[in-house]
């Protein structure tokens, strides 16, 4: 569906009889703009429940889904995670399984594109944009990459317990993980009295 926004060599959209090349991309772009995320929400749910990097999600494969766990090695430390697949996680993981019957082409991968093709790392980052630009929210206040700072700041706070949120992430030090938790939100501290 979103093919053909860069078929040219060039960066400037194709021209046509309005003579506007740039009011044209800009429509095309806002007549799709939120329909990634409707058709395919699964990546970024994927890469917020499994608090992965946006590669490790986008390379996780149907072999890695085994017996009640997904097995993540990633790609950055080498650290090996078993994530459970349980709540939000295994519906998820349903939902995706049941979509990509649908497909005639068949890849092993999680997260693929309409057509059942692996999703590339352009496809992802031009959809999740398109995603973000539907939503109205900025560039420079949302990337895929801050999902991942979100989850574990979530997991922090409803397990109260920062060493599950690293050891989800992957960390070998607390203080890594205190890092992102403090960025993302700011430290949590009591009033005075």
């Amino acid at each position: 569906m979103l093919r053909g926004f860069r078929q040219s060599v060039s960066c400037r959209p194709p021209t046509s009889s309005t003579g506007s090349a740039y009011a044209d991309h800009s429509r095309r772009r806002q007549r799709h703009a939120g329909s990634f995320y409707r058709l395919n929400p699964f990546p970024m749910d994927l890469a917020y429940l499994t608090g992965q990097r946006v590669t490790d999600t986008r390379l996780l494969d149907e072999q890695d889904v085994r017996n009640g766990e997904i097995w993540v090695l990633q790609g950055k430390t080498n650290a090996k995670r078993r994530i459970e697949i349980t709540g939000e996680l295994k519906v998820l993981i349903d939902r995706i399984m049941l979509r990509k019957k649908e497909h005639k082409i068949r890849s092993t991968r999680l997260i693929v594109s309409e057509d059942g093709t692996p999703t590339t790392v352009a496809m992802l980052r031009g959809r999740f944009d398109l995603a973000r630009e539907a939503a109205g929210v900025a560039k420079i206040e949302l990337q895929m990459r801050d999902l991942r700072a979100k989850a574990v700041t979530d997991k922090a706070e409803s397990s109260g317990d920062i060493m599950q949120a690293r050891d989800q992430l992957g960390h070998t030090t607390v203080v890594m993980t205190e890092q992102y938790i403090r960025n993302r939100k700011g430290k949590k501290v009591s009033p005075t009295k």
